[in-house]
C-alpha cells in the first residue's frame, strides 16, 4: 500500500531501470576507454618499472676502481684534497679492468680520538681488515703501532714485503714492507693540504684474507701501482 502511495502520479517509462552503456566498439575506442579508467595506475606501473631498470643498470654497469686505498689518520682532510691524491696516484697505477683509464679510490677513516664517529670509523676499518676487500692502506704511524703493529705475531705480519723496491730508497722501511712518505714528491705537493708529514703506505699480505681469488688480484694491481710511486716512475 505504501509502496503505491509514494508512487502515484510516477511515469512507467521513469521506473524502468537504465539501459547498460555499450562496450566501445572498434580498437581506437577500446583503447580510449581502457586509458580512460586505467591511466593512473598504467603510469604508477610504468615509472616503477623504469626505476628498477635504472637502479639494475646503475649496479651492473658501474665502473669499480682500478686500486682502492685505506687511508687512515687523524688528520681532518677536505675531500677535495683526497681527490687530489687519488689523481696523483692513478699516475703509477695501472688498468686493471680494462676501461681505458686508472682510476683509484681513497676510502678515508677518521680518527681523532673518542667518540661516536671514532667508534662506527673503527668498527667501519675493522669489517675491511676481516674481510679483505681492501690490500692497500696507509696509515698515520701511531694509529699503525696500535691497530695493526700490536696485533702482529711471529706467524703473520700484515704488510706484505715491497720485493720490487731498493732498500737503498729513503722512506723504506727497515723491515722492507711499508713507505713513509715524508719528504718525497707527492708529500711536498700535498703538505699544505693536511695531510700529516708521516704516513705510511703498504699492502697486505693476503694471508688469512676472506676474499679469495679476488685478494690477489687486488694485491698485483696494488702492488704494482705502490712499487712503481716509491721508486717515482709514474706509467702516465
Amino acid at each position: 500500500m505504501a509502496r503505491e502511495m509514494y508512487l502515484v502520479g510516477v511515469d512507467e517509462e521513469e521506473l524502468r531501470p537504465e539501459p547498460k552503456p555499450e562496450p566501445p566498439k572498434g580498437p581506437v575506442k577500446k583503447i580510449a576507454n581502457f586509458w580512460y579508467h586505467y591511466k593512473w595506475p598504467v603510469l604508477i606501473t610504468l615509472a616503477v618499472i623504469a626505476l628498477v631498470v635504472w637502479l639494475g643498470s646503475q649496479f651492473f654497469t658501474r665502473n669499480e676502481p682500478d686500486v682502492r686505498l685505506q687511508l687512515v689518520t687523524s688528520a681532518n682532510l677536505d675531500m677535495n684534497d683526497i681527490g687530489v691524491l687519488e689523481q696523483e696516484l692513478a699516475r703509477y697505477g695501472t688498468d686493471a679492468d680494462g676501461d681505458g683509464a686508472v682510476e683509484v679510490d681513497v676510502d678515508y677513516i677518521l680518527l681523532e680520538g673518542d667518540g661516536q664517529r671514532d667508534s662506527t670509523n673503527r668498527s667501519k676499518l675493522m669489517v675491511h681488515l676481516a674481510s679483505g676487500d681492501i690490500m692497500f692502506f696507509a696509515f698515520d704511524p701511531a694509529l699503525y703501532q696500535s691497530i695493526i703493529v700490536e696485533k702482529e705475531s711471529d706467524d703473520y705480519v700484515f704488510f706484505a714485503p715491497l720485493d720490487g723496491v731498493s732498500r737503498d730508497i729513503p722512506g723504506l722501511s727497515d723491515s722492507g714492507r711499508y713507505y713513509n712518505w715524508k719528504g718525497d714528491e707527492l708529500q711536498q705537493k700535498l703538505k699544505d693540504s693536511g695531510f700529516p708529514e708521516d704516513l705510511i703506505f703498504g699492502v697486505r699480505d693476503t694471508t688469512g684474507t676472506a676474499a679469495g681469488k679476488n685478494s690477489q688480484k687486488m694485491y698485483e694491481a696494488c702492488m704494482d701501482l705502490l712499487t712503481a710511486y716509491i721508486r717515482g716512475e709514474p706509467k702516465k
